[in-house]
């Protein structure tokens, strides 16, 4: 910087957003899972960080009832949470999975608790994670003849549709 100067090395660190740790630490699993994946980021109206995965095979990220999906949403919840000062919920969804598996939970809540009025006999689901229950739960809540409840331990908690 003038006479007799040395050279300096500058080191400038930049706050990496929680969105791309994100997409960093998510790429990272998936990479070993599937090749060609791409990734887009948008925040939701309630605040969420929703990442959506597209690319060829992604049924393998999906798994049976969205088993691996929930799975990687969970692991990349985990490190965000741990890594940022702040809370930030991670959506993971991809080929549109989450809101097809939502109006099938829908669809069949509501045909089976027409059963259930129609037989008077009590109907048990497969064991769901916290949000399907909570999809079924919200679709029959207003339906004054039955009532839901879920019972057993994680994770093969399940919803138990009852007439009233």
């Amino acid at each position: 910087m003038g006479i007799g100067g040395k050279e300096a090395c500058v080191r400038i660190y930049g706050k990496i957003s929680p969105e791309k740790k994100a997409v960093k630490f998510l790429s990272s699993m998936v990479s070993r899972i599937c090749d060609d994946v791409e990734y887009e980021v948008e925040t939701d109206s309630d605040g969420r960080v929703v990442i959506t995965m597209s690319g060829p095979n992604m049924g393998i990220l999906i798994g049976r009832h969205g088993d691996t999906l929930d799975a990687l949403q969970y692991l990349t919840s985990l490190y965000i949470n741990k890594v940022s000062s702040e809370y930030v919920k991670i959506i993971l969804d991809t080929e549109n999975y989450r809101a097809k598996r939502k109006e099938t939970l829908v669809k069949l809540a509501r045909r089976l608790g027409s059963q259930v009025v129609k037989t008077g006999t009590s109907v048990t689901l497969e064991p769901m994670s916290p949000g399907e229950r909570r999809i079924i739960h919200s679709t029959l809540q207003n339906n004054k003849l039955i009532q839901t409840v879920s019972i057993g331990e994680e994770p093969n908690r399940r919803v138990v549709i009852q007439h009233i």
